[in-house]
């Protein structure tokens, strides 16, 4: 029931890229906010969302609850429906964590 957003990493200067720059999340050579896999484990979702610009006016908290910003996520996504200079993409993979 919460998002964890690993990016834009608080404290960081610079948290764009580039048409195929490529990315490695956490370890000793990523970028953004490392994270620790705990319980509860189970089916998990990771989604990356690319836009032209800033989807949202303002930073979200490092961790929020889930319903909060999947209504903030499809109202920021209506708005940009209407907004023909910006594009969005996604992508997204589940992933299953274990203690192991």
């Amino acid at each position: 029931g919460r998002v964890y957003h690993l990016l834009p990493a608080p404290g960081s200067k610079e948290n764009r890229l580039g048409a195929d720059d490529r990315l490695a999340l956490g370890g000793r050579n990523g970028r953004g906010l490392k994270a620790t896999i705990g319980p509860p484990f189970g089916l998990d979702m990771v989604v990356a969302v690319a836009a032209t610009r800033p989807v949202f006016a303002q930073s979200r908290p490092v961790v929020e609850d889930a319903a909060v910003y999947l209504a903030e996520f499809e109202a920021a996504l209506a708005a940009a429906r209407r907004d023909e200079g910006l594009r969005i993409e996604y992508s997204y993979f589940l992933i299953r964590t274990t203690p192991d």
